[in-house]
């Protein structure tokens, strides 16, 4: 996903737009894509992380199902935030005369725990996804992979442990949804859509970056066909967390390392200008 690689670094990393880092960025993106594809052709390798394959085009009849899903997954964000801010409270707070070592020691115990029990619960998710692409996936054992998942990224990300991506939770999101959606009569065939929908409204409403969860999905859906219903999700997920006032995941998490590595001092902020 090149362009969403884009707009993430500019919008979510940098957070600001201008001609020399837009050029910086897009050369950068385009040597790792244009390298990633010749070494696949060289080695013979599908260099595509998911294949979302073919999907059909939504009708203005069904403008109410992106903007339910944003509703819906704007609730998740803001439950998720809830607990990510809790854990980061008691990192902060509550565990701050532990050494930081011991704190990271406990979090690689709870999440090898957890991967002992089953492989799922950890690690990218990237054959879980491939199953929820092709629907092959219990409703029941995506609910308790979902619940456990929700609950170990904030807590690996904001100790200061790497969290993995974000994709596998969003996309657990998506498919309950549209198992359930499915359930009350919606067209089967717009499984795939619900979940590109529900990952792009969720990385809106978490991670505050409304472009570049726009671009996701064009790319995830491989054309600009359903176009009005992604803008149509992720603006209503983006306004709804807006109105709540809760920080965005890379802030609650950026906090916390702030806190930890300068012991609590007041840091100084330096902007440079080039």
């Amino acid at each position: 996903s090149p362009l969403t690689a884009v707009f993430i670094a500019l919008e979510e990393i940098h957070k600001k737009f201008s001609p020399m880092l837009l050029m910086t960025v897009f050369s950068s993106v385009l040597s790792a894509t244009a390298t990633t594809r010749l070494l696949g052709e060289l080695f013979k390798v599908d260099t595509a992380f998911f294949h979302f394959g073919e999907m059909p085009s939504l009708g203005l009849s069904d403008i109410w199902l992106p903007v339910v899903l944003g509703c819906a997954v704007s609730l998740f964000a803001a439950l998720f935030l809830l607990l990510a801010r809790s854990i980061n409270h008691l990192f902060i707070n509550k565990l701050k005369r532990i050494p930081h070592f011991l704190q990271l020691t406990l979090v690689f115990v709870l999440c090898g725990a957890a991967g002992l029990w089953a492989r799922d619960f950890i690690g990218g998710g990237h054959e879980l996804i491939v199953h929820i692409n092709a629907r092959s996936v219990v409703p029941l054992a995506l609910l308790l992979i979902f619940c456990l998942k929700f609950f170990l990224v904030p807590v690996a990300n904001v100790s200061g442990a790497t969290g993995g991506l974000f994709i596998p939770t969003l996309a657990f999101i998506g498919a309950l949804l549209a198992e359930l959606f499915i359930a009350w009569g919606v067209n089967p065939d717009y499984y795939k859509i619900i979940v590109v929908l529900s990952i792009s409204g969720f990385m809106s409403a978490a991670s505050r970056v409304p472009l570049s969860a726009i671009m996701l999905a064009l790319e995830a859906m491989n054309g600009t066909g359903n176009i009005l219903f992604i803008a149509v999700s992720v603006s209503v997920s983006f306004m709804l967390l807006e109105l709540t006032k809760l920080p965005a995941i890379n802030d609650i998490v950026l906090e916390t390392t702030i806190k930890i590595s300068t012991h609590e001092r007041q840091p100084k902020n330096v902007e440079i200008s080039l």
